[in-house]
């Protein structure tokens, strides 16, 4: 019982309903990893494992990924609850570090709400820029104004419209401990991998949603061949993202 190409069809189509449909296929997922595939774990989206995944009833993941579901009107996209806990826990492990956040590349905002949820973000004392072209890309709306109002409750998150890299020379001199790169194109996230790499403290981590997608293969090249200039290496990860740790 695939529900990926449901959840892709709705999530394009009829993003109005997800609010209301999105419980119901996390409902579904459940049940099925309860009483058909009972011995896996985890199974949705290309995602199959065996091993324990606690994070996937933990309440503080589960409120944050559902409000943001609700809010971005989004259904979590390739690698499901999975994804979405990577860049929580990178997240997590960045708060301990000096710098803020960064998102290149949001779309409806669902990562980057439900790290804000899992963070309670607005009592951390950290900026939280979310940086996106918003309709600029063919296949993409303008949800700009939607994005606003999704955080307008985070003071310490700022949504900004504009080109990357052009728009990061207004970004205030500061180091950044977590960026998540996500634009679906090669030229810009390396652009900005450079441009956040040298403002980055040991133990920062930088996300590469599209590492490992099929078909994206010019950006993962890319990716690597960066890699080697820093002498670094990107993680791969079964979720399709991709991780790398500043030493």
């Amino acid at each position: 019982m695939d529900l990926q190409p449901l959840k892709t069809a709705t999530r394009k189509r009829f993003p109005f309903l997800v609010p209301l449909i999105g419980p119901i296929f996390i409902a579904l997922r459940d049940w099925r990893l309860k009483f058909i595939t009972w011995q896996r774990r985890y199974d949705e989206y290309g995602l199959m494992a065996e091993a324990s995944c606690a994070f996937i009833s933990d309440e503080r993941y589960t409120k944050s990924r559902d409000a943001a579901i609700k809010e971005c009107k989004q259904l979590p996209p390739t690698g499901g609850d999975w994804r979405l806990y990577v860049g929580c826990w990178a997240a997590e492990h960045a708060l301990k570090l000096e710098g803020d956040f960064v998102e290149c590349g949001v779309d409806r905002g669902l990562l980057s709400r439900t790290i804000a949820g899992y963070l309670d973000f607005s009592r951390v004392n950290k900026k939280f820029y979310l940086i996106d072209s918003f309709g600029v890309m063919k296949g993409y709306t303008d949800t700009h104004e939607e994005v606003k109002s999704v955080f307008s409750n985070f003071k310490n998150i700022s949504v900004i419209k504009g080109s990357v890299p052009q728009i990061l020379k207004t970004l205030p001199e500061t180091k950044f401990a977590y960026v998540c790169i996500d634009m679906n194109s090669p030229e810009p996230e390396i652009a900005a991998a450079n441009f956040f790499w040298d403002k980055m403290p040991s133990g920062a981590i930088m996300l590469f949603d599209d590492y490992g997608i099929p078909g994206r293969e010019p950006q993962h090249d890319a990716f690597d061949a960066w890699a080697k200039t820093k002498n670094v290496s990107v993680l791969s990860l079964p979720t399709t993202q991709g991780l790398v740790i500043k030493p």
